[in-house]
């Protein structure tokens, strides 16, 4: 395992165009090339890390950015199964360690009250909401529920199934709107003082990412303009998930996601971009993009490779030295996904074979 916490800034959003140049250079000895300039100039692995790396080693590094309040990261390992498994079995492409989700689901199109029905409150935000105002609330809340929940809440509770039922509805309203009209209809934060755009911080994220997604250069336009300009080879999938992160994050998390996947040309692997539409506690918005690649040098295996890139609301507020401690122990809990990761598509390819 290896994993570091520091490279130069800037460089998650430069020089990704080299990975363009896999599509155009068929020969395996020059997308290998291609590879290990990726690795090695823009991500900046060491000489050891990127050995490590091809043994089959997980290795991480954390990005500097230039929004305080931004967590930024990237993961690889190689696995030793083909990729077609591994696509075959559906993994979760949220990158959660699978005893940090307590409940998920996925959405129909569109979306229906079933797909949504074993979604609660955790018992701690349940005990908080009567206590819910504007620019005073320990729960980031959907878009037009305290209005609807504060009539209620007069003699300082509310029934649990309503409060339950209430979350629900508003999360599919939220999403039907959004399936509609895109960017233009994120919400708004306002469990603070300050209120936070999503849209706002969504784009800041994605004007980062730009050049990684000149890899996938349709898909960047797509995830701004979301319904239009949808690229070709592409699946739209929308899920919900409950999940607790562990270490200072005490509370579950409720998360509603948008998850593009796009087919690389000549079957070469596959991209996927998840947008988070909606927290209920600590984030502000959120993208991650994993490629997943055939292994140049044997078919028989495939890299995964991870950004991903977060803006929470306590990096505004606390000392430098403790958002390092959050960076590292996001990078650990990286680390072990992508180690789990290998060792099911390794159980996997010996029961297919």
């Amino acid at each position: 395992m290896f994993y570091r916490n520091s490279i130069s800034a800037g460089v998650v959003w430069i020089a990704l165009s080299l990975w363009a140049s896999l599509i155009l250079a068929p020969p395996a000895h020059s997308r290998q090339v291609y590879l290990d300039k990726f690795l090695s100039q823009t991500v900046r692995l060491s000489h050891n890390e990127l050995q490590a790396l091809k043994a089959g080693e997980a290795v991480t590094v954390a990005f500097p950015s230039s929004s305080q309040n931004e967590l930024s990261i990237f993961g690889a390992v190689r696995v030793d199964a083909p990729l077609r498994f591994y696509l075959a079995k559906n993994q979760n492409q949220l990158l959660f360690q699978a005893d940090m989700i307590q409940n998920w689901g996925e959405f129909h199109t569109p979306p229906r009250e079933e797909d949504i029905k074993d979604l609660t409150w955790p018992e701690e935000d349940l005990k908080d909401l009567p206590g819910c105002r504007p620019g005073r609330c320990k729960i980031k809340l959907p878009p037009g529920y305290s209005e609807q929940l504060e009539p209620l809440c007069g003699n300082g509770s509310a029934s649990a199934d309503y409060a339950n039922e209430l979350l629900r509805r508003t999360l599919i309203d939220y999403l039907n709107n959004y399936r509609r009209h895109g960017n233009a209809a994120l919400m708004e934060y306002t469990d603070k003082r300050q209120a936070v755009s999503l849209a706002h911080e969504f784009d800041g994220i994605l004007e980062n990412f730009y050049p990684l997604n000149r890899y996938t250069p349709a898909l960047n336009p797509y995830l701004k303009n979301f319904p239009d300009n949808r690229p070709s080879n592409t699946k739209d999938r929308f899920i919900w998930a409950k999940v607790l992160l562990g270490g200072k994050a005490k509370r579950p998390i409720i998360l509603l996601y948008h998850l593009v996947t796009q087919r690389l040309p000549g079957g070469r692997g596959t991209a996927i971009a998840v947008k988070q539409l909606y927290a209920s506690h600590y984030f502000e918005a959120a993208l991650g993009f994993t490629l997943i690649l055939t292994d140049p040098e044997d078919a028989s295996r495939f890299y995964l490779l991870h950004f991903d890139r977060g803006r929470i609301d306590v990096l505004r507020d606390i000392p430098e030295f403790l958002s390092n401690g959050l960076r590292g122990e996001t990078q650990r809990v990286l680390t072990r996904r992508l180690e789990a990761i290998q060792q099911e598509a390794r159980g996997n390819n010996g029961i297919m074979e």
